[in-house]
């Protein structure tokens, strides 16, 4: 069985995963982050539900934890958004081949951005103009060529269990 995982951090994510859990239920070795342990584990005992620990969520946590399970497992790890475990497309990916996977899986990057040399003074009605910049401003001082940075889409990706993961994490 696959390994998977989703967080579940604050009532209204809590919530969703309440309702959409079943579709997770007997397919694969599901573990769950949350910071309302208790609530999860009564309505579901197939899954290894760990405590999310930090105060405010951290989107690099979808990363990070993934990582950290795939050295745990010693597998594969396909990470999901727990919204988006209703959408078909998404959960035909739990039936993913581990011997198969042997670099980092994801079925999208940000729409029209390639690089992440593209998001310098990046326009959008959701962030502060120049949102990215001081993050890139160390990549760049830490001589990382922003044109070969992919900006990954997030929602859902598999790690594979090897050490080249520890490179896109440093």
């Amino acid at each position: 069985m696959n390994n998977i995982l989703v967080i579940a951090k604050g009532s209204k994510y809590v919530e969703i995963l309440s309702k959409d859990y079943r579709l997770l239920e007997g397919r694969n070795n599901i573990t769950v982050y949350t910071d309302k342990v208790e609530d999860l584990k009564k309505i579901t005992s197939f899954t290894d539900i760990r405590e999310y620990k930090p105060s405010t969520f951290r989107y690099f946590d979808k990363y990070y934890l993934t990582y950290l399970l795939t050295k745990e497992k010693k597998a594969p790890v396909l990470y999901i958004d727990v919204g988006r475990l209703n959408v078909d497309f998404y959960r035909t990916l739990f039936n993913f081949k581990s011997e198969d996977i042997n670099g980092i899986y994801t079925n999208s990057s940000w729409d029209g951005i390639e690089s992440a040399k593209q998001l310098y003074n990046q326009k959008s009605p959701y962030l502060e103009d120049g949102y990215f910049n001081n993050i890139l401003d160390y990549f760049e001082s830490e001589k990382i060529n922003l044109s070969s940075v992919v900006p990954l889409l997030e929602r859902v990706f598999i790690f594979p269990f090897n050490n080249s993961i520890d490179i896109v994490i440093e």
